[in-house]
Protein backbone atom coordinates (compact mmCIF):
# COMPACT_ATOMS: atom_id res chain seq x y z
CA UNK A 1 0.00 0.00 0.00
CA UNK A 2 0.99 3.13 -1.14
CA UNK A 3 2.16 5.53 1.66
CA UNK A 4 0.97 9.44 1.91
CA UNK A 5 4.67 10.45 3.06
CA UNK A 6 5.74 8.68 0.18
CA UNK A 7 2.92 10.21 -2.16
CA UNK A 8 4.62 13.54 -0.44
CA UNK A 9 8.14 12.65 -1.59
CA UNK A 10 7.01 12.29 -5.05
CA UNK A 11 5.23 15.62 -5.83
CA UNK A 12 8.03 17.14 -4.40
CA UNK A 13 10.20 15.61 -6.64
CA UNK A 14 7.89 16.47 -9.11
CA UNK A 15 7.98 20.17 -8.19
CA UNK A 16 11.59 20.25 -7.92
CA UNK A 17 11.08 20.68 -12.26
CA UNK A 18 9.83 24.21 -11.50
CA UNK A 19 12.47 26.57 -10.55
CA UNK A 20 12.32 28.83 -7.50
CA UNK A 21 11.81 32.05 -9.97
CA UNK A 22 8.98 30.74 -11.48
CA UNK A 23 10.52 29.92 -14.98
CA UNK A 24 8.56 27.00 -14.87
CA UNK A 25 5.09 26.88 -13.52
CA UNK A 26 2.52 24.54 -12.91
CA UNK A 27 -1.26 25.53 -12.63
CA UNK A 28 -4.18 23.71 -12.32
CA UNK A 29 -5.95 24.59 -15.78
CA UNK A 30 -8.49 26.86 -14.32
CA UNK A 31 -9.89 23.38 -12.91
CA UNK A 32 -10.24 22.19 -9.33
CA UNK A 33 -7.10 21.75 -6.82
CA UNK A 34 -3.37 20.89 -8.75
CA UNK A 35 -2.49 18.84 -5.82
CA UNK A 36 -5.68 16.93 -6.06
CA UNK A 37 -3.95 15.77 -9.81
CA UNK A 38 -0.32 15.80 -7.94
CA UNK A 39 -1.41 13.07 -5.93
CA UNK A 40 -3.07 10.90 -8.45
CA UNK A 41 0.34 11.23 -10.90
CA UNK A 42 2.28 10.46 -7.54
CA UNK A 43 0.80 7.46 -6.82
CA UNK A 44 1.10 5.96 -10.45
CA UNK A 45 5.01 6.47 -10.23
CA UNK A 46 4.35 4.58 -7.12
CA UNK A 47 3.17 2.01 -8.72
CA UNK A 48 5.13 1.73 -11.81
CA UNK A 49 2.00 2.89 -13.92
CA UNK A 50 4.07 5.88 -15.55
CA UNK A 51 2.42 8.96 -16.37
CA UNK A 52 2.19 10.42 -19.74
CA UNK A 53 3.93 14.29 -20.61
CA UNK A 54 2.84 15.41 -23.77
CA UNK A 55 5.09 18.24 -26.22
CA UNK A 56 3.68 19.06 -29.20
CA UNK A 57 5.81 20.54 -31.68
CA UNK A 58 6.35 21.45 -35.54
CA UNK A 59 9.16 20.34 -37.22
CA UNK A 60 11.99 22.68 -37.04
CA UNK A 61 15.77 22.63 -38.71
CA UNK A 62 17.52 23.99 -35.87
CA UNK A 63 18.08 22.53 -32.27
CA UNK A 64 18.63 26.23 -30.12
CA UNK A 65 18.96 27.07 -26.94
CA UNK A 66 14.43 27.04 -26.31
CA UNK A 67 14.71 23.51 -27.37
CA UNK A 68 17.70 22.99 -24.87
CA UNK A 69 15.77 23.48 -21.84
CA UNK A 70 12.49 21.58 -23.35
CA UNK A 71 14.70 18.54 -23.44
CA UNK A 72 16.20 19.32 -20.15
CA UNK A 73 12.96 19.41 -18.10
CA UNK A 74 11.65 16.46 -19.78
CA UNK A 75 14.45 14.38 -19.50
CA UNK A 76 14.05 15.67 -15.37
CA UNK A 77 10.51 14.59 -15.74
CA UNK A 78 11.77 10.64 -17.21
CA UNK A 79 13.98 10.46 -14.08
CA UNK A 80 11.34 10.64 -11.76
CA UNK A 81 9.20 8.11 -13.54
CA UNK A 82 7.11 9.83 -16.25
CA UNK A 83 6.86 8.88 -19.96
CA UNK A 84 7.29 11.24 -22.90
CA UNK A 85 5.09 11.46 -25.48
CA UNK A 86 5.97 14.03 -28.67
CA UNK A 87 3.57 15.01 -31.59
CA UNK A 88 5.47 16.16 -34.09
CA UNK A 89 2.78 18.50 -36.81
CA UNK A 90 3.91 17.24 -40.11
CA UNK A 91 2.17 17.02 -43.38
CA UNK A 92 -0.82 19.24 -42.34
CA UNK A 93 1.46 21.72 -41.17
CA UNK A 94 3.38 21.55 -43.99
CA UNK A 95 0.64 22.55 -45.81
CA UNK A 96 -0.37 25.25 -44.45
CA UNK A 97 2.30 26.31 -41.66
CA UNK A 98 3.61 29.71 -41.69
CA UNK A 99 7.61 29.23 -41.02
CA UNK A 100 8.66 32.95 -41.08
CA UNK A 101 11.96 33.99 -42.57
CA UNK A 102 12.96 30.03 -42.53
CA UNK A 103 13.21 28.94 -46.34
CA UNK A 104 11.40 25.72 -47.10
CA UNK A 105 12.78 22.76 -45.98
CA UNK A 106 12.77 19.00 -46.60
CA UNK A 107 10.22 18.36 -43.39
CA UNK A 108 10.91 14.52 -43.68
CA UNK A 109 14.41 15.27 -42.90
CA UNK A 110 13.63 17.67 -40.42
CA UNK A 111 11.36 15.25 -38.47
CA UNK A 112 14.24 13.00 -38.46
CA UNK A 113 16.88 15.48 -37.15
CA UNK A 114 14.37 16.64 -34.62
CA UNK A 115 14.07 12.88 -33.22
CA UNK A 116 17.94 12.21 -33.37
CA UNK A 117 18.47 15.86 -31.65
CA UNK A 118 16.01 15.23 -28.80
CA UNK A 119 16.99 11.82 -27.96
CA UNK A 120 20.97 13.43 -28.07
CA UNK A 121 19.50 15.81 -25.37
CA UNK A 122 19.29 13.05 -23.09
CA UNK A 123 15.86 11.58 -23.31
CA UNK A 124 15.46 7.81 -22.80
CA UNK A 125 14.02 6.37 -25.98
CA UNK A 126 12.25 3.69 -24.70
CA UNK A 127 10.36 6.26 -22.25
CA UNK A 128 10.22 8.51 -25.26
CA UNK A 129 7.16 8.26 -27.98
CA UNK A 130 7.18 9.99 -31.61
CA UNK A 131 3.66 10.67 -32.49
CA UNK A 132 3.32 12.35 -36.23
CA UNK A 133 0.11 13.97 -36.66
CA UNK A 134 -0.33 12.39 -39.99
CA UNK A 135 -0.29 9.01 -38.20
CA UNK A 136 -2.94 10.23 -35.61
CA UNK A 137 -5.06 11.38 -38.12
CA UNK A 138 -5.27 7.50 -39.90
CA UNK A 139 -7.53 6.65 -37.18
CA UNK A 140 -9.48 10.36 -36.53
CA UNK A 141 -12.79 10.65 -37.45
CA UNK A 142 -12.76 13.57 -39.86
CA UNK A 143 -16.59 13.74 -38.75
CA UNK A 144 -15.93 13.73 -35.36
CA UNK A 145 -13.16 15.69 -35.60
CA UNK A 146 -15.34 18.53 -37.10
CA UNK A 147 -18.09 18.44 -34.97
CA UNK A 148 -16.15 18.59 -32.16
CA UNK A 149 -14.15 21.39 -33.09
CA UNK A 150 -16.97 23.56 -34.22
CA UNK A 151 -18.62 23.48 -30.53
CA UNK A 152 -15.31 24.66 -29.47
CA UNK A 153 -14.82 27.58 -32.45
CA UNK A 154 -17.28 30.19 -30.90
CA UNK A 155 -14.34 31.07 -28.06
CA UNK A 156 -12.15 32.25 -31.06
CA UNK A 157 -14.91 33.92 -33.15
CA UNK A 158 -13.77 31.32 -35.43
CA UNK A 159 -16.16 30.67 -38.56
CA UNK A 160 -16.73 26.83 -38.94
CA UNK A 161 -17.56 26.96 -42.34
CA UNK A 162 -13.65 27.08 -43.14
CA UNK A 163 -12.99 24.26 -41.75
CA UNK A 164 -11.00 21.77 -43.80
CA UNK A 165 -8.18 19.40 -44.24
CA UNK A 166 -6.16 21.77 -45.51
CA UNK A 167 -6.80 24.74 -42.80
CA UNK A 168 -6.51 22.88 -39.38
CA UNK A 169 -3.06 24.12 -38.98
CA UNK A 170 -3.60 27.46 -38.98
CA UNK A 171 -2.88 29.45 -35.77
CA UNK A 172 -6.18 29.09 -34.15
CA UNK A 173 -6.75 25.44 -35.52
CA UNK A 174 -3.64 24.69 -33.87
CA UNK A 175 -5.37 25.52 -30.33
CA UNK A 176 -7.91 23.40 -31.28
CA UNK A 177 -5.95 20.55 -32.77
CA UNK A 178 -4.05 20.49 -29.68
CA UNK A 179 -7.36 20.09 -27.52
CA UNK A 180 -8.44 17.70 -29.48
CA UNK A 181 -5.41 15.19 -29.72
CA UNK A 182 -4.23 15.78 -25.84
CA UNK A 183 -7.74 13.67 -25.41
CA UNK A 184 -6.90 11.22 -27.89
CA UNK A 185 -2.82 10.74 -26.16
CA UNK A 186 -4.78 11.18 -22.06
CA UNK A 187 -1.73 12.99 -20.98
CA UNK A 188 -1.39 14.21 -17.59
CA UNK A 189 1.21 17.22 -17.83
CA UNK A 190 1.29 19.87 -21.16
CA UNK A 191 4.41 21.23 -21.95
CA UNK A 192 4.13 24.18 -23.69
CA UNK A 193 6.59 27.54 -23.85
CA UNK A 194 3.68 30.10 -24.78
CA UNK A 195 1.50 31.70 -21.93
CA UNK A 196 -0.83 33.17 -24.96
CA UNK A 197 -2.15 29.43 -25.70
CA UNK A 198 -1.00 28.17 -22.30
CA UNK A 199 -4.26 31.12 -21.40
CA UNK A 200 -6.15 29.86 -24.50
CA UNK A 201 -5.55 26.29 -23.44
CA UNK A 202 -7.19 27.39 -19.50
CA UNK A 203 -10.51 28.43 -21.40
CA UNK A 204 -10.84 25.51 -23.88
CA UNK A 205 -10.14 22.69 -20.86
CA UNK A 206 -12.89 24.73 -18.98
CA UNK A 207 -15.46 24.36 -22.11
CA UNK A 208 -14.57 21.05 -22.61
CA UNK A 209 -14.79 20.33 -19.20
CA UNK A 210 -18.47 22.44 -18.27
CA UNK A 211 -19.91 20.69 -22.01
CA UNK A 212 -18.76 17.64 -21.21
CA UNK A 213 -17.52 17.30 -24.41
CA UNK A 214 -15.29 14.40 -23.73
CA UNK A 215 -16.27 11.52 -22.19
CA UNK A 216 -14.82 11.62 -18.86
CA UNK A 217 -12.34 14.33 -19.65
CA UNK A 218 -9.62 14.83 -17.19
CA UNK A 219 -7.68 17.94 -18.17
CA UNK A 220 -3.88 18.20 -17.69
CA UNK A 221 -1.70 19.91 -15.70
CA UNK A 222 0.48 22.49 -17.46
CA UNK A 223 3.88 23.04 -17.60
CA UNK A 224 4.23 26.53 -19.26
CA UNK A 225 7.25 28.92 -19.78
CA UNK A 226 7.04 32.58 -19.90
CA UNK A 227 9.09 34.44 -22.84
CA UNK A 228 12.52 34.46 -22.35
CA UNK A 229 14.74 37.34 -23.98
CA UNK A 230 17.61 36.90 -26.34
CA UNK A 231 21.02 38.24 -26.47
CA UNK A 232 19.23 41.16 -28.47
CA UNK A 233 16.63 41.56 -25.10
CA UNK A 234 14.24 40.64 -28.04
CA UNK A 235 12.28 37.55 -27.27
CA UNK A 236 13.41 34.01 -28.57
CA UNK A 237 11.87 31.51 -30.75
CA UNK A 238 12.35 27.94 -31.89
CA UNK A 239 12.89 28.78 -35.42
CA UNK A 240 15.48 31.95 -35.18
CA UNK A 241 19.20 31.69 -34.41
CA UNK A 242 20.35 35.25 -34.32
CA UNK A 243 19.87 36.28 -30.95
CA UNK A 244 20.31 32.80 -29.08
CA UNK A 245 22.91 30.04 -29.49
CA UNK A 246 22.30 26.92 -32.01
CA UNK A 247 23.34 24.18 -33.06
CA UNK A 248 24.54 25.07 -36.39
CA UNK A 249 26.07 27.92 -35.35
CA UNK A 250 30.14 27.13 -35.66
CA UNK A 251 32.72 27.66 -32.60
CA UNK A 252 33.57 31.57 -33.48
CA UNK A 253 29.41 32.69 -34.16
CA UNK A 254 29.09 30.46 -31.12
CA UNK A 255 31.51 32.38 -28.97
CA UNK A 256 31.47 35.58 -30.37
CA UNK A 257 26.85 35.12 -29.34
CA UNK A 258 27.91 34.35 -25.66
CA UNK A 259 30.71 36.94 -25.36
CA UNK A 260 27.97 39.35 -26.60
CA UNK A 261 25.05 38.06 -24.13
CA UNK A 262 24.20 39.97 -21.19
CA UNK A 263 24.01 38.69 -17.61
CA UNK A 264 20.28 37.77 -17.88
CA UNK A 265 20.79 35.52 -20.41
CA UNK A 266 24.12 33.92 -19.29
CA UNK A 267 22.03 33.30 -16.02
CA UNK A 268 19.23 31.38 -17.68
CA UNK A 269 22.02 29.75 -19.63
CA UNK A 270 23.92 28.27 -16.69
CA UNK A 271 21.14 27.72 -14.37
CA UNK A 272 18.90 25.66 -16.97
CA UNK A 273 21.11 24.10 -19.06
CA UNK A 274 25.00 24.22 -18.70
CA UNK A 275 24.93 23.19 -14.61
CA UNK A 276 21.99 21.01 -15.08
CA UNK A 277 23.10 18.65 -17.96
CA UNK A 278 26.82 20.12 -18.62
CA UNK A 279 28.12 20.92 -15.20
CA UNK A 280 30.90 18.08 -15.07
CA UNK A 281 32.90 20.71 -17.60
CA UNK A 282 34.64 22.82 -15.13
CA UNK A 283 34.99 22.37 -11.69
CA UNK A 284 33.83 25.31 -10.50
CA UNK A 285 30.53 24.71 -12.20
CA UNK A 286 30.51 21.36 -10.64
CA UNK A 287 30.10 22.71 -7.18
CA UNK A 288 28.01 25.57 -8.23
CA UNK A 289 24.30 24.98 -7.59
CA UNK A 290 22.91 28.48 -9.23
CA UNK A 291 24.49 31.22 -11.27
CA UNK A 292 24.49 33.50 -8.15
CA UNK A 293 26.48 31.01 -6.73
CA UNK A 294 28.89 31.25 -9.63
CA UNK A 295 29.18 34.94 -9.58
CA UNK A 296 31.09 34.34 -6.18
CA UNK A 297 33.81 31.85 -7.43
CA UNK A 298 34.49 32.85 -10.59
CA UNK A 299 35.42 36.15 -12.34
CA UNK A 300 33.52 37.54 -15.22
CA UNK A 301 35.67 36.27 -17.76
CA UNK A 302 35.54 32.74 -16.25
CA UNK A 303 32.01 32.73 -16.49
CA UNK A 304 31.93 33.80 -20.19
CA UNK A 305 34.45 30.76 -20.75
CA UNK A 306 32.59 28.16 -18.60
CA UNK A 307 29.33 28.91 -20.73
CA UNK A 308 30.95 29.13 -24.10
CA UNK A 309 33.23 25.66 -23.49
CA UNK A 310 29.95 24.19 -21.69
CA UNK A 311 27.73 24.94 -24.65
CA UNK A 312 29.66 23.85 -26.84
CA UNK A 313 30.03 20.92 -25.43
CA UNK A 314 26.35 20.46 -25.22
CA UNK A 315 26.00 21.02 -28.36
CA UNK A 316 28.50 18.71 -29.94
CA UNK A 317 26.89 15.67 -28.20
CA UNK A 318 23.33 17.03 -29.37
CA UNK A 319 24.63 16.36 -32.97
Amino acid sequence: MVESEEIRTVIERILTVVPDKQLYTLIPTHLGDPNLRLEVIARNILEERHPTVLWNVRPFNTFNFLHAIYCQKLKELQEIGFNVVIIVYDKLVEKTMNIGDIEKYDFELAVNNNITWILNAGLKEKNTEFLLESDLWSFINFKNFAETITSLAHLFKFDPNLLNRERIASVIMDNLCEIYYEDLITCDIVLTGDIDAQQIWGGLRRETYDTNLFKDYSPPLVLSFPILNGIDKKPLTTYKNDNTLSIHHKEGKLKEQINNAQEDFLENLIDFLIIPYCGINKDKVKYSHSFKELKTRASTEEIYDIAYENTKQYFNRIR
